[in-house]
């Protein structure tokens, strides 16, 4: 297993004491090798210091294992941005009866049908100065210093027009002008024998539309010379028989049009002698393929916290002995938190939403459970019935992806009474009550939760500092007296799942940081406590050392004297 050193600045490294001049013997003096002796006692006292570098490769070896885990979430973070909108869990289609209106999905949409009906399409104004004819683009237009002047969309635009000028240079000085380029396309015209001079505007729509001033002094292009060949005017159209009036038509300057049908956009393209139908549909097999992709890392996530956890056994490859040994885990009270939070996240009612509101308010609807079987190989990940998520998705697949991906959209279940707007992570998603009293068609109270709110006219904000904050309300029913609302804000798995990441791992306080900088504190400790012991050590030896030479002196003096004695003796036998 490898380990990832967590020294710091806050650790002494250990320099051994130099042995220069130190006494070195192998069995000098009377031949007992002190060497042994010394390292036997050293090895002895050692016990300290091996327990200690023991558990420092413990705690490397779990912080290692704890930055590993931190990043997996990072990385489930990132997946999880593909899927916190209902608009990217649904793959929605447009069909249309007809070519000339299509439709383009641009964000969260239903299923169902639209009519729409188009009684002229949007055009750009157009204006050709049929007095003056033109052999080449070179014929010159003025002998006099002259201004040519017109007026698009509210702006006023006037061209200095040289004595000399040729009718391509006036072209030229049009498109280059640096309001009116933005405005109008200056060109000429050829009708295969002559030229004419054109202007067009580059916009759509009857705000768009060109008019040459009365200032003009360039002869030959005043307002009665020119003649509009295509008049400016908007798109006008009806969505859903809107407006009912056989005359009344809504207004767009473009073909493109985005603001009728909320995430569907109109593309234009022909009048039409009747209602277009648009049908809108959900693929989902795409949609299932999306959720099935969305359970397999959270499984992931689900596995890494057990194994981390003890809660199942995994095993590694000892780098030593190349044996499999059971990982290294972490008992701790953060990691069980974390865990249970994950684990209440996935099994029960998502946040905000209400079974008498709503199609599906928790998981379990849709087909998710979790594996309870401590024996099965996915214990305690999420399992999906296909059948019952088939069912789920064609009963309401919009239901299913909001339940997974909506992200703090504020409802209310009382008529008279409309969440305008919430901030996203300062309104807390949950359920909420609201009450307010009404005199003289004036609101002169009103609280969210028991708490005093904000008034102004008919709308109501959430006071700061408390769970609704950033909780905007408009009250349309001003009826004498005092009246109660049910409020929500409704937020789906993935935006909770990635809001408790946040949590867990943010950088200053998270649960998962403040549990690795208690192994960076311990592994610091252990440090400079084998630092301290490598000292002692060092020092015993360099003792043991000075002693065992002075006994080995010792030693040696005194078998001289014996090897003396018994050769004098041999001497006078």
């Amino acid at each position: 297993m490898s380990y990832v050193s967590s020294v710091s600045s806050d650790v002494m490294a250990y320099q051994p004491v130099s042995s220069a001049g130190a006494v070195n013997f192998t069995g000098l003096g009377n031949g007992t090798d002190f060497n042994e002796i010394i390292d036997a006692q050293i090895k002895a006292e050692s016990y300290t210091k091996e327990k200690y570098e023991t558990m420092l490769a413990e705690n490397e070896a779990c912080s290692s294992l704890l930055d590993d885990l931190v990043s997996s979430m990072a990385e489930l973070d990132t997946t999880l941005d593909d899927f916190n909108s209902v608009g990217e869990f649904l793959e929605m289609s447009v069909t249309s009866s007809e070519e000339a209106v299509a439709g383009n999905v641009t964000g969260d949409l239903k299923e169902g049908s639209h009519t729409v009906e188009v009684n002229q399409l949007a055009q750009n104004d157009v204006w050709v100065n049929m007095n003056m004819v033109y052999a080449e683009p070179t014929d010159v237009i003025t002998t006099t210093d002259s201004v040519f002047a017109f007026e698009c969309n509210g702006e006023s635009i006037s061209i200095d027009v040289p004595a000399n000028t040729t009718a391509q240079q006036l072209v030229d000085m049009i498109n280059a002008d640096p309001v009116a380029r933005d405005l109008v396309q200056a060109d000429l015209l050829s009708d295969g024998d002559d030229l004419y001079f054109r202007m067009s505007g580059l916009e759509t729509g009857k705000d768009n539309a060109i008019s040459v001033s009365a200032s003009t002094t360039l002869v030959d292009y005043e307002s009665a010379d020119f003649t509009n060949v295509r008049t400016a005017q908007n798109a006008q159209i009806k969505v859903d028989g809107f407006p009912p009036g056989a005359a009344d038509w809504m207004e767009r300057g473009t073909n493109t049009v985005d603001d009728v049908i909320p995430g569907l956009e109109l593309v234009l393209s022909d009048v039409t002698t009747g209602e277009v139908n648009l049908t809108i549909t959900c693929d989902t097999d795409k949609t299932k393929e999306s959720i099935t992709t969305l359970v397999e890392d959270i499984n992931k996530l689900i596995y890494d916290i057990q194994a981390l956890t003890g809660r199942i056994v995994t095993y590694v490859e000892d780098e030593e002995s190349g044996e499999k040994i059971e990982a290294y885990t972490i008992d701790s009270y953060a990691l069980d938190m974390v865990y249970n939070d994950l684990k209440n996240q996935l099994s029960m009612s998502v946040t905000g939403f209400d079974s008498t509101f709503d199609t599906f308010n928790a998981l379990s609807q849709i087909g998710f459970s979790t594996d309870t079987d401590e024996g099965s190989d996915t214990f305690g990940q999420l399992l999906i019935d296909e059948e019952e998520l088939d069912k789920a998705l064609e009963e309401d697949p919009y239901a299913v992806a909001e339940l997974l991906s909506c992200s703090n959209t504020g409802i209310s279940d009382t008529k008279g009474v409309q969440v305008l707007s919430t901030i996203e992570g300062i309104t807390e998603p949950g359920a909420y009550s609201f009450e307010y009293t009404v005199v003289g068609g004036t609101i002169v109270s009103a609280k969210i939760n028991g708490e005093p709110a904000t008034i102004n006219g008919n709308t109501v904000t959430a006071a700061a500092g408390t769970a609704a904050a950033g909780m905007v309300m408009e009250v349309s029913n001003l009826n004498e007296g005092s009246h109660t609302a049910d409020l929500r804000v409704k937020e789906g798995v993935v935006p909770q799942l990635q809001d408790s990441i946040e949590k867990w791992t943010n950088t200053e306080n998270g649960t998962l940081t403040t549990v690795s900088n208690t192994y960076d504190t311990d592994a610091t400790k252990l440090q400079n406590d084998i630092y301290y012991q490598e000292q002692r050590l060092a020092k015993k030896e360099q003792d043991l050392r000075r002693k065992y030479a002075v006994l080995d002196g010792q030693l040696a003096y005194y078998t001289n004297i014996q090897s003396s004695l018994t050769s004098m003796i041999a001497q006078t036998g």
